[in-house]
């Protein structure tokens, strides 16, 4: 069996298939990491809408706290996450968010401006409140990806990096054979495109076969890390304007018109007291320069959560692209008409949280056991253009 990508999807993929007694092997063009999964935040979070995302990401985060728990191999900062709230108009939103959350039998609390600003004193002053939630953390994504490809090592899986796949090998049936790579062919009796939002590009054949177009589309998003700073973050901060940009409705990806871009206020803090900063997102195709404009903007919107960002020095600027899809779920699951031909893409701002349940998902269903509880919800047969009309 063969998982195409390296990153933390890809890596959890064949952790959870070579655990599950497969031979795995990874292959990627670069090295581990070398994509999305190295230019991205590490927000391990709780995304509270529509239902399936909220158990799907909340159990994702238990079983990477498990992880860290039984394997180590990696940091990870239990450091809750803010919601937080500019101002009173803002706070009915909070509420929302805190109902939705109760309603599932969760924790989380609603702080008004003065109890925020006693629990985070780096915080402005004069913010309305925010809805806590204890139980998201931070994982720095390229230490993931190596205990990942570690455990998955350890159970029989082979690493081929530097290895670019230029397509599938498919059999007079239309069925999967292998890969096709740099001089020769991989053979393998299925096929997991786990190459971010490169998934698109690799859904051809040598032997001219029709493949499924998947609708992947990069959304890029510019980031800045700063120096440390005397007063320590202690938790995970978000705008819940974030809300609105990360899951509200985009540009159309394939729209002629350029897109002007969004972001709103996303601060984490590291480990070594610097804070990492974002968050913008934008359809420029595959161009991974940063958005000068979009940068000073986000960097500004931060200064007003977190006052010290504007006299911190940042010492770097990136952007990485984010996979997207139009309803925003992930695509995980067989290609209908393509026997033996896995998907698991289009996480956009979730690939670092849904991996390991992503992996999950895939040994069910690679082992003919019971479908996996989130199966449905991001199987690839809800698009015309990979399954079945939905």
């Amino acid at each position: 069996m063969v998982v195409i990508g390296a990153g933390l999807v890809g890596s959890a993929v064949a952790f959870a298939l070579s655990r599950a007694g497969f031979r795995v092997v990874v292959v990627d063009r670069g090295g581990a990491a070398g994509g999305t999964s190295g230019a991205c935040m590490g927000h391990l979070m709780m995304l509270s809408d529509p239902p399936e995302m909220y158990h799907a990401t909340r159990r994702s985060v238990e079983l990477w706290k498990r992880l860290q728990h039984d394997a180590g191999g990696f940091d990870l900062l239990a450091s809750g996450c803010l919601w937080v709230g500019e101002v009173a108009e803002d706070m009915p939103l909070l509420e929302k968010l805190a109902e939705v959350v109760h309603g599932f039998g969760d924790e989380g609390t609603l702080w008004d401006g003065a109890e925020l600003h006693r629990r985070e004193p780096g915080l402005a002053a004069d913010l309305a409140g925010a809805f806590h939630y204890p139980h998201d953390a931070v994982l720095f994504p390229m230490h993931g990806v190596g205990a990942l490809l570690r455990g998955a090592v350890a159970a029989g899986a082979e690493l081929r990096m530097a290895t670019e796949v230029v397509g599938l090998e498919l059999g007079p049936d239309g069925a999967v054979q292998g890969v096709q790579i740099r001089g020769g062919v991989l053979p393998a009796e299925a096929v997991v495109n786990a190459a971010g939002v490169w998934v698109p590009r690799l859904m051809r054949s040598r032997c001219g076969a029709s493949l499924p177009d998947v609708p992947i589309f990069p959304r890029r998003g510019d980031l800045a890390i700063t120096m440390p700073q005397h007063l320590p973050m202690r938790h995970q901060i978000l705008e819940v304007g974030y809300l609105r940009t990360a899951t509200g409705k985009a540009v159309d990806p394939q729209d002629p018109e350029p897109d002007p871009g969004a972001m709103a206020c996303n601060v984490q803090p590291q480990g070594n007291r610097t804070l990492l900063i974002g968050s913008t997102r934008q359809f420029a195709g595959f161009d991974t320069s940063v958005n000068r404009r979009l940068l000073a903007a986000m960097l500004h919107r931060a200064a007003r959560f977190v006052p010290s960002v504007g006299a911190l020095q940042v010492v770097r600027t990136w952007a990485g692209l984010r996979p997207y899809t139009r309803d925003k779920r992930p695509i995980v699951g067989p290609v209908s008409g393509v026997p033996g031909l896995y998907l698991a893409g289009g996480h956009e701002g979730l690939g670092v949280t849904l991996s390991l349940v992503t992996g999950e998902i895939l040994a069910a269903q690679l082992g003919g056991g019971t479908p996996h509880a989130f199966a449905a919800a991001f199987s690839p047969e809800r698009f015309h253009e990979v399954g079945r009309a939905p």
